[in-house]
């Protein structure tokens, strides 16, 4: 009788962090040719080459029915951290904290709030009301105790967040989650800018936990996080709408969590006015409808009056293409971790996987494959509009999250700094929605 070896191999999982590892070595051997062997193989090979071996190994044991397979997403969780902690160790605090003007401002304004309680550049100054309050102690606190590490610590509760939304499709959708989890794994923004996108990453966080709360019906909890998320980016209003389908689909008392939401943005605009001087939660949508619409100094009746005239319509387009067009995921910060195996920064094809070596032909036409996906290229530029079929599913997280995913996407393209800078909870929701695409595909042929 054949024995089975009492193992269950993540097979998927390291092959995917099998790619990232190979991705990462590609990056830092541009000039080396794959087809000389012997520098790069002996007398050490890099890990990628190993972990190879591995996989394969694992392969065959598993065709040959010697070993099973573990779909824990504790190793996607695991691959990520690890690459990205591997990615970022060389990299200087000071581009966390400088690298965007944003991040320079938001630790000025939570410093002044652990000083002296004012939402303003110094305690002497004018109030500076443009966001609201939750990102500066973000980064006022982690500036002041946590300064070396901040850029761990912001890799580590993104990863969270993946980790939350990639349990929730494994528990909807048994083994088919890998297709979301793979298709996360491989977008390039999703290791380049998560080291200083300041205010993102928090805001996808408390999102992905308010999520993941609300369909345990933790209603308190669900609307607790959703808050924080909305005090961190306004644009978390979004998550208020996920909040109340909820509460009317499972009937609960929504006069009660309006009044306690209510109540909440009540005591936190009258802190604005006693403190601050003004009834506000935060003067972004002005703010950004007069310095990031599609003209300046407009007033919310003026902006709201020519969104469908065709000088908005030019301007989401451009900013469509800026967030999610023809190219637009490959890497143009001075700091990448992405290879593209299309072409070098001067236009010309790479020499690295050339077509002389046995490795080379196998591995190319593959790792442009993935680079046409996550850059996204070509017909994979559609990626999104693909997700409206998910509309026909039954399953009514997904239908939600289509709407979340969209309303992102949209309010994201009405202003250039959305329009170029907000990538990353779509990334997130993708994980969701990539599963629930396939899945319901897959219905429909059987």
């Amino acid at each position: 009788m054949k024995q089975k070896l009492n193992f269950n191999y993540p097979l998927f999982q390291l092959i995917t962090f099998n790619y990232l590892l190979l991705n990462r070595w590609l990056l830092n051997n541009k000039d080396l040719q794959i087809s000389n062997y012997l520098e790069w193989i002996f007398p050490i090979a890099p890990m990628w080459f190993y972990l190879l071996v591995v996989n394969l190994l694992a392969i065959a044991l598993f065709l040959i029915k010697k070993i099973k397979l573990s779909h824990n997403p504790i190793f996607y969780f695991a691959g990520f951290i690890v690459f990205q902690f591997f990615n970022i160790y060389d990299i200087d605090s000071v581009y966390f904290w400088e690298t965007i003007p944003d991040s320079r401002t938001y630790v000025s304004l939570g410093l002044t709030v652990l000083e002296c309680g004012r939402l303003s550049l110094s305690c002497t100054s004018e109030p500076f009301l443009i966001w609201p309050i939750g990102q500066p102690i973000i980064s006022g606190f982690l500036h002041n105790y946590y300064y070396e590490i901040a850029k761990f610590i912001y890799t580590t509760i993104y990863a969270f967040a993946f980790l939350l939304i990639a349990n929730l499709t494994y528990v909807r959708f048994k083994n088919t989650y890998h297709i979301g989890a793979i298709y996360f794994l491989i977008l390039h923004n999703n290791f380049d800018t998560t080291s200083f996108i300041i205010s993102e990453i928090p805001y996808i966080f408390f999102t992905a936990f308010g999520i993941q709360t609300l369909l345990k019906k933790k209603y308190q909890a669900s609307l607790c996080l959703f808050l924080f998320s909305f005090l961190i980016r306004p644009i978390g209003f979004i998550n208020f709408i996920l909040f109340f389908f909820y509460i009317f689909k499972n009937k609960q008392n929504v006069l009660k969590y309006i009044l306690v939401l209510s109540i909440t943005l009540t005591s936190y605009m009258s802190f604005n006015y006693f403190v601050n001087g003004s009834y506000t939660i935060a003067t972004t949508v002005s703010t950004n409808i007069q310095g990031d619409g599609y003209s300046s100094n407009l007033t919310l009746f003026e902006y709201t009056l020519g969104l469908f005239s065709q000088d908005n319509f030019g301007f989401v387009l451009n900013n469509i293409e800026n967030l999610y067009g023809e190219g637009s995921r490959n890497c143009s910060f001075p700091v990448c971790f992405s290879y593209n195996p299309i072409f070098t920064q001067s236009g010309e094809k790479p020499i690295l996987l050339n077509e002389n070596s046995v490795i080379g032909r196998i591995l190319s036409p593959i790792l442009i494959l993935i680079f046409h996906i996550s850059s996204p290229l070509g017909i994979w530029v559609y990626i999104p509009l693909l997700f409206l079929f998910v509309l026909f599913s039954n399953d009514y997280l997904s239908k939600n999250l289509v709407l979340i995913y969209f309303l992102n996407m949209t309010l994201s393209v009405l202003t250039t700094e959305y329009g170029n800078r907000w990538w990353l909870i779509l990334n997130i929701i993708s994980v969701y929605l990539m599963t629930s695409l396939f899945s319901l595909f897959k219905s429909k042929r059987s």
